[in-house]
């Protein structure tokens, strides 16, 4: 691939041009830019990406297991129960943390209906 060159990709009714010029793109082989740029436009299109291996699925994202982990405290959160906190991971005592209701009012953990 030439350097400075854009890159384009024809999707149906989707044209992208990536025309960024400044970009280390260039030092990648042509399979890996390829592999980028079509998970980056099925990221865009909303479809799902392709993910190797054991995943775990929380909130509609896809993490590694070693990836599912407290925020805080680095606790590995599969089978612990997990909190999310402003788009953050959280164990439930760092969520809980995180998290003071207004002065008045008790915090009440509630668990979704399975």
């Amino acid at each position: 691939m030439a350097p400075n060159v854009p890159l384009e990709m024809e999707l149906p009714g989707v044209k992208i041009v990536h025309a960024q010029f400044n970009t280390p793109m260039q030092l990648y082989s042509d399979d890996n830019i390829m592999e980028t740029l079509q998970g980056q436009v099925s990221t865009a299109l909303g479809e799902t990406p392709v993910m190797r291996g054991t995943v775990v699925k929380a909130r509609d994202k896809y993490r590694h297991p070693e990836c599912f982990v407290c925020s805080d405290c680095n606790l590995n959160l599969k089978q612990k129960g997990y909190f999310f906190v402003e788009g953050q991971l959280y164990c439930e005592a760092h969520a809980r943390a995180r998290m003071r209701p207004p002065e008045g009012y008790e915090a009440v953990t509630v668990y979704p209906k399975c």
